[in-house]
Parts: structure tokens; sequence; C-alpha cells
């Protein structure tokens, strides 16, 4: 059985290194981007199983870059964690197709548990 490949997008390094951490120890492939852009020149190229993003960036923001892949990779699973947890916010993350959301900070379990609801 192929590993599943998880594209990630954070400015935060801290929170790319922790996550990435967590994923590797579960036998996810991670491939981590500082930027909306750097992943959007990749998710085309390479198999992605699971977008993980967050939606506070600068230069593209994760909502632009959902909205971007839907159109390449309109099944692909995606799902936000954010700090902002506004109604507005996750209103229009929705309006992008089925996007999970996890709110900043989050535990490794509640991480874990939303990533297995998400590629169910």
């Amino acid at each position: 059985m192929c590993e599943r490949r998880i594209f990630l997008v954070d400015d935060n390094p801290d929170i790319r290194r922790i996550v990435a951490a967590i994923l590797d120890r579960t036998g996810f492939q991670v491939s981590c981007f500082e930027s909306a852009r750097e992943c959007l020149e990749e998710i085309l190229r390479q198999p992605c199983h699971l977008l993980i993003t967050d939606i506070e960036m600068p230069d593209m923001n994760g909502l632009t870059l959902i909205r971007q892949v839907r159109h390449s990779l309109p099944l692909l699973p995606v799902l936000v964690i954010s700090a902002a947890g506004e109604v507005p916010i996750r209103a229009e993350i929705m309006s992008t197709g089925e996007v999970a959301f996890l709110r900043k900070p989050f535990c490794r379990d509640r991480l874990l548990a939303s990533i297995d609801n998400v590629l169910q």
C-alpha cells in the first residue's frame, strides 16, 4: 500500500515543523510549503491525497489557494487549520466545497482525528 501524501501550507515555520513531525511519525508523506503559491505549483505535479492549509498567509491566502486547487482537483480533501474562527470566515471557507476546519491551537489527537475524518 502506498503512503498517503499530504501537502501542508502554513507561513509559520513552527507549525510546519510540528505538524510534519506528527504526520511523519504516523506514516504519512508530508510536503511542506511556506506559501500558497509554492504549493499551487507542486500540487499539480505530485500526487496529493490531502491539502492542509492555513487561511491567513501573506501573498496568497488559503481561501484563494483552495479555490484555485478546486479547478483542477475538485475532489481533493481539504483541512483548514487556522486561528481565525469567526463565522464569516468559516462560511466563506465552506463555500469552496467540502472542507474541514480545525482551529489553532490544537492537540495531536484532534489533528489526527480531523485528518482521519477528512480522508474517510
